[in-house]
């Protein structure tokens, strides 16, 4: 008989621990990259000391580091349910209906509900703090991206 899989969340100590894992991970990948560079490529025009909430190189940066989201923690967590943070310390993302890992569909939602937050005039930074911060709030610790995708974070087997 399949063993059912865990559905015991995630202790925030390992949620944070994995968050900072794949946060240290990522910056790694933007630095490597060169930001400067991939603003090239794109076609930013970022004038020397540019000023403002959103000029040219704030979105620019913004927008390489989604990219670099998008691929080290979106597409991990669609094939295999888990990113490097959360493989090394015991965590898997899944479809709260089914227990699977989430799929495309599931990891978007997750991926783009704290990005969105990040774009939106006023609240920047905080926003994608509220989204995690959110699991601070609830019995199953879902992160308010979890909410919206249908995923929980749970230790794996």
């Amino acid at each position: 008989m399949p063993e059912k899989p865990s559905t015991v969340p995630a202790d925030l100590g390992r949620r944070l621990g994995a968050r900072v894992i794949d946060g240290i991970f990522d910056a790694w990948i933007i630095v490597v990259v060169k930001i400067e560079l991939v603003r090239d490529l794109m076609g930013f025009d970022i004038p020397k000391g540019a000023k403002g909430a959103y000029d040219t190189s704030k979105i620019a940066s913004k927008i390489t580091i989604a990219i670099v989201f998008f691929i080290f923690e979106l597409v991990p967590v669609a094939l295999w349910g888990r990113t490097l943070g959360k493989s090394l310390l015991g965590l898997r993302v899944i479809d709260r209906k089914n227990g699977n890992r989430p799929g495309w569909s599931a990891a978007f939602l997750r991926w783009f509900t704290p990005v969105f937050s990040w774009f939106i005039p006023l609240v920047d930074v905080a926003g994608p703090m509220i989204v995690w911060g959110f699991s601070l709030t609830n019995k199953r610790r879902l992160g308010l991206h979890d909410l919206v995708a249908g995923t929980a974070v749970v230790r794996s087997q």
